[in-house]
């Protein structure tokens, strides 16, 4: 076996010191040892020359304190839970004329703010839990964005900050990080999580034009050279997320037509062949949407069908499934005029009847509202009067007992009121003097 040989011991021992350095001064230690010789590493050999001036981390300190201010002030709040069950918020110049500002109450209650501040902040919509609200406001760039605020008025962020003029946000029934709005008449859906946006309405015929990006980087698509635009629309209730669909109403000119999305990853139909160029789902002078409490029927409020034959004169509410097909032969609403017909549709909380305004529109700038109706879905019966006079989008309590809505004063201002499903049991809630122009009942 190979005798490997034993390794040097190169441990300093008492009798074999190294000399001292010239200058070095004499060691302390004991046995009379010389003085130890003091090592210094030879890879950076300029290290204590190159020192970084302390005046070059101020940049890099501010950079920092500006990276937490910003984390603070846009960070996803952490959701809180807040009772608003039978809680109403409305927008109204209540103690700021001129001024709209978002409140709370409950029916017969006390007003409490939950927004202030010089700019207006109107159209709140609830959060399907009713714990936050989105509203519409131009704190930003004194254009109006979208921002969210917890439902009692604590953590007001916003979430758009791009050009545009925002208008309609709407929450997505299924979930409270999904939410839609329009930029100057172009509808859009939203994450909330991500901010990530997709435009939705009017529809690209070319793909490659398709829009995405973020509501943070002025990423929304260009408005059209021949604009179409999105007045109103409603999300399909029932559908979990990824099959959330919607529909819109499409104005070109003054001519609306029905825009129905079964998914997000759907084509959007709009023509009844659903092959493009063909004839509309339906076409009118006045078009407004509203779903079944399910999501199995659309209610198609029109006035004034387009398409009819020569001396022919049509509105009325027609109702489609969720593929843009008809859904039933008799339409619950039929009234032979062009100039009389019904708006804003919206079903009872278990679907068998529908309430909707009737308008007489002999014009554009002569339009008014004669009254608030309801119809059964079946069409059995006759259409009943509920408000006469003027009685605007009309929103039901979660028992279907109650109907909230907005009447025009003779100032030209506007009260928020209520009454029973059978006409009787007339409220006024606000104060006769404020303006209320929007109001949301909470989903809790």
């Amino acid at each position: 076996m190979t005798d490997f040989p034993a390794p040097e011991d190169t441990s300093p021992s008492p009798d074999n010191h190294e000399a001292p350095q010239d200058g070095a001064a004499p060691s302390d230690q004991p046995g009379g040892a010389g003085p130890r010789k003091v090592y210094e590493s030879n890879l950076l050999p300029d290290r204590r020359r190159n020192r970084v001036s302390p005046w070059l981390l101020i940049p890099i300190l501010l950079a920092g304190f500006g990276a937490a201010y910003y984390f603070l002030l846009f960070k996803p709040q952490q959701r809180r839970h807040i009772v608003t069950a039978g809680e109403i918020v409305f927008a109204s110049d209540r103690n700021s004329p001129g001024v709209s500002h978002l409140w709370a109450m409950t029916p017969g209650g006390t007003p409490r703010a939950l927004t202030s501040g010089a700019s207006p902040d109107t159209s709140p919509a609830f959060a399907p839990d009713g714990n936050q609200i989105a509203l519409l406001s131009p704190r930003l760039r004194d254009q109006s964005q979208i921002f969210l605020v917890d439902a009692d008025g604590q953590n007001l962020i916003p979430v758009t900050h791009t050009s545009g003029t925002k208008d309609l946000p709407i929450f997505a029934p299924s979930d409270n990080r999904l939410l839609g709005y329009t930029s100057s008449g172009v509808l859009y859906r939203m994450e909330l999580g991500t901010k990530s946006i997709d435009q939705i309405v009017p529809a690209d015929t070319d793909a490659s034009h398709h829009h995405s990006g973020s509501a943070d980087d002025n990423q929304e698509a260009p408005a059209p050279a021949q604009p179409t635009t999105v007045p109103s629309y409603a999300w399909r209730p029932g559908a979990p997320r990824d099959e959330q669909g919607l529909a819109a109403v499409q104005d070109t000119d003054g001519l609306q037509t029905l825009a129905i999305l079964p998914k997000p990853d759907a084509d959007l139909i709009t023509t009844s062949t659903g092959q493009p160029g063909g004839p509309p789902l339906i076409a009118a002078d006045a078009m407004s949407v509203g779903w079944s409490p399910t999501g199995g029927l659309l209610a198609v409020a029109v006035l004034g069908v387009k398409g009819l034959p020569p001396g022919k004169s049509l509105s009325g509410i027609i109702l489609f499934d969720g593929q843009g097909k008809p859904a039933q032969s008799a339409p619950p609403v039929q009234i032979a005029s062009a100039i009389l017909g019904p708006e804003n549709p919206v079903f009872t909380p278990d679907g068998a009847a529908i309430l909707f305004e009737i308008w007489r529109q002999p014009d554009l700038a002569s339009r008014k509202c004669v009254g608030l109706f309801i119809a059964n879905t079946d069409a059995s019966g006759q259409p009943h009067v509920v408000v006469k006079g003027d009685a605007e989008h009309a929103q039901f309590s979660r028992d279907g007992k109650t109907i909230y809505y907005l009447t025009t004063r003779a100032d030209g201002k506007h009260d928020l009121c209520s009454v029973g499903l059978d006409g009787a049991g007339f409220q006024r809630l606000s104060d006769g003097a404020e303006d209320v122009t929007h109001f949301a009942l909470s989903p809790q």
